[in-house]
């Protein structure tokens, strides 16, 4: 199986080659899932839209959310109970 990977390069994300399957890629912390949460899946947990979490966050009811350079949010996971 191959997979797409992005290179970073400069400071800017750019499509890069295509990797092997096994091949080790490092993702910046901002990309990380064991800590943070997309605002997608912070939506699902709280029952509120999208746009909800997105005011919550340029709000700061999330110290620490992290506004990625694609415009997306990552909310760190402890301030969710599953």
């Amino acid at each position: 199986m191959r997979a797409f990977l992005f290179a970073f390069d400069n400071r800017k994300w750019k499509k890069g080659q295509i990797a092997e399957e096994g091949a080790e890629v490092s993702v910046p912390k901002e990309y990380d899932t064991e800590e943070y949460y997309w605002s997608t899946e912070a939506a699902e947990i709280v029952c509120v839209s999208v746009q909800m979490i997105l005011v919550w966050c340029e709000n700061g009811k999330y110290p620490g959310a992290k506004k990625t350079r694609n415009g997306n949010w990552r909310i760190p996971k402890k301030y969710f109970k599953i």
